[in-house]
């Protein structure tokens, strides 16, 4: 990530501003539309797909009150080639008034992919921002930076999962787009390496992946969607990985959709899996020494905090299943581990220090106990669906799989002043569960 040499803009009046929800709200839908989806034009006349050097759109991530990371991809670069990138983070999306500017090179390491952590900016501001390389000029991106400690201004929050291009298209990303928000939450699964259900798109490549060049495709095939590219465009990302960005049901050690026999040993699979995650999507990592340290957390303002946590990649034992003699002995040993001890005490620390009304926790999979109680002639056909421990069916890759990890969040959850939310994927489906 590169250094901005950012210049603060001034702040205006009170009365000189129109807040941007009444705008909103007081503009025709067309015309606030055409208000978010401002472009930047072209330097020369306008490239065919081919030619395009920003073919994968433009995106931004994890604001913090200050700053904001923006991302793009150089495409169609030669193999060896390093290419000077400029940036620009602006006040209005005509690009006028910039407050921060700099150039950058994208190079093969790091497949073209630029990241570029701005600060110095306001809060609870707007902001464009847009990147120029050969001669081309990409799409002005819109994002966001997130209010003030003292700040109790209302937000809104996106939440999505699971979203796999061979599937269908990504009609709920367009609909979102065009909603008012400050910020998109991702809790996993944003591409998928199966193609399972593959009925209206083919993956790229036409296999599960297995290499970085593999993931490296598999990322860039996603980055070309429209709908996705708009939402990128449109509104800040915050996002954490699930299995589907690697293989299914994926713990530390394997996966239950990994075969080593064919696909090569586990740990090179996953290592190649993560480092496309983290070149292609737009976050800020806590340590950069620690590049699959993604558990971190994000402000919220008076509002509180966002607290993203890593339950799949970050020390998880395996899932129970047939493979055990005796399921119900493994999910009572208390050491049993849905993350590593370092994540666990850190999110504790995190629940406990938090200021603000909400402690909103993104979490990969269901937290709620979702068990279903299994009449002993059911018993067989049961197992089919999941293991059966104590007369009841459960899902071993949710947290049923690991209580007394669940438990112990429970303990925290309970000992802290406010309220906390936690936000979960991987279920295709919507839930309301109180805790």
């Amino acid at each position: 990530m590169s250094t901005p040499s950012p210049a603060t803009a001034p702040t205006p009046r009170d009365d000189e501003v129109i807040h941007r929800r009444d705008l909103f709200r007081r503009l025709p839908p067309v015309l606030a539309s055409a208000l978010v989806t401002t472009s930047r034009p072209q330097v020369a006349a306008a490239p065919t797909d081919e030619e395009r050097i920003f073919a994968h759109g433009v995106a931004s991530g994890d604001p913090t009150a200050e700053g904001v990371v923006i991302w793009t991809r150089v495409s169609g670069a030669g193999s060896d080639d390093t290419v000077a990138v400029g940036w620009t983070v602006a006040t209005d999306p005509e690009m006028q008034d910039i407050v921060a500017q700099g150039e950058v090179e994208a190079g093969p390491e790091t497949d073209w992919t630029v990241h570029v952590d701005v600060d110095g900016l306001r809060p609870a501001t707007t902001w464009w921002y847009g990147f120029e390389a050969r001669d081309q000029r990409s799409d002005t991106g819109r994002t966001r930076t997130a209010p003030g400690p003292d700040d109790g201004q209302e937000l809104r929050l996106g939440v999505v999962s699971c979203a796999s291009y061979a599937a269908g298209f990504f009609g709920v990303y367009r609909h979102l787009a065009e909603r008012d928000l400050d910020l998109v939450v991702h809790l996993g699964d944003y591409l998928y390496e199966s193609n399972a259900g593959a009925s209206t798109r083919q993956h790229v490549p036409p296999r599960e992946p297995v290499s970085l060049a593999d993931y490296r495709l598999r990322h860039a095939q996603y980055k070309t969607d429209p709908d996705l590219q708009t939402l990128h465009q449109r509104f800040a990302l915050a996002a954490v990985w699930d299995d589907h960005e690697v293989a299914g049901n994926a713990w530390e050690g394997g996966a239950s959709g990994h075969d080593p026999a064919t696909q090569g040993p586990w740990a090179e699979r996953r290592a190649a899996a993560l480092q496309a995650y983290l070149e292609w999507m737009p976050l800020r990592l806590p340590d950069p020494d620690r590049p699959r340290r993604i558990w971190r957390s994000l402000p919220l303002g008076a509002n509180g905090e966002l607290i993203l946590i890593d339950t799949r990649h970050d020390g998880r034992d395996r899932q129970i299943g047939a493979y055990l003699d005796d399921p119900a002995a493994a999910l009572a040993d208390p050491e049993r581990r849905i993350m590593s001890e370092e994540q666990e005490q850190w999110l504790a620390d995190r629940l406990r220090s938090a200021t603000g009304a909400w402690r909103v926790v993104a979490n990969q999979v269901v937290l709620s106990p979702l068990s279903v109680e299994v009449p002993e002639p059911f018993a067989d056909l049961a197992n089919r669906l999941g293991p059966v421990v104590a007369g009841k069916v459960m899902n071993p890759d949710q947290w049923d799989g690991y209580p007394h990890d669940r438990d112990r969040l429970y303990d925290v959850m309970r000992s802290v002043p406010g309220r906390s939310v936690i936000l979960s994927g991987d279920l295709h489906s919507g839930w309301s569960r109180t805790l």
